[in-house]
């Protein structure tokens, strides 16, 4: 099930959740970070970012003392969440080339 977590820090996040009851922390698969944004206009949209984007994991703990709220999302918030999934790995998999591409750039000139 999918569940809308919002931490301390105020970052809300939107992950499939496995609680183990003796655990400290929550273990998060494909946890996504909602982010709201607003245009010159004043015209808010909102969108997904991958949480942990620089690992080749999709899962995370995250402590149960930083958990302000944690609540299952409806049916509308659980098909945006699923179709943002497919949108940010393929952002991901661009970003990740984009950056292997000026690694081996600048690995040329300096070397």
């Amino acid at each position: 099930m999918v569940h809308h977590i919002k931490l301390k820090t105020g970052e809300e996040l939107f992950a499939e959740l496995v609680d183990d009851k003796h655990m400290s922390s929550l273990k998060l698969i494909n946890p996504l970070k909602l982010v709201n944004s607003e245009d010159e206009y004043g015209e808010t949209s909102v969108y997904f970012l991958n949480y942990v984007p620089y690992s080749d994991t999709r899962e995370c703990h995250i402590d149960k003392r930083d958990v302000i709220t944690c609540v299952e999302v409806n049916e509308t918030a659980f098909k945006f969440y699923e179709m943002s999934k497919y949108f940010v790995a393929e952002t991901d998999q661009h970003r990740m080339e984009s950056i292997e591409k000026s690694i081996s750039s600048m690995s040329t000139t300096i070397y």
